[in-house]
């Protein structure tokens, strides 16, 4: 199954071990009003699936492997980071959600 250009992106940023563009392609999926649960399924977990895919055909090492899941699990965590701690918008409570509390 081919890629999106955000999962393509991501997953070529994690092979060369770029944390700082992998996280940039995650923060530009939800600047283009992607919504988090599909960051998580459409990039984040076809990006990882996919080097998955390299590792089962031998093209990555156990080693480079673990290092490069390592890194997708660092990004993730730093991505989560910055959408709550920038109150993105997508995160927000609504006027119409607080009178429901």
């Amino acid at each position: 199954m081919p890629l999106g250009p955000y999962a393509e992106e991501l997953s070529a940023a994690l092979l060369i071990k770029d944390r700082g563009r992998a996280l940039s392609v995650l923060m530009r999926a939800v600047e283009a009003e992607w919504k988090l649960s599909d960051v998580e399924e459409f990039v984040i977990a076809a990006a990882v699936s996919r080097l998955g895919e390299l590792w089962l055909r031998g093209r990555l090492s156990d080693d480079e492997f673990e290092q490069v899941g390592a890194l997708a699990e660092r990004v993730e965590v730093a991505f989560r980071y910055r959408l709550v701690n920038r109150n993105h918008p997508g995160l927000r409570v609504s006027s119409h959600d607080k009178r429901r509390a």
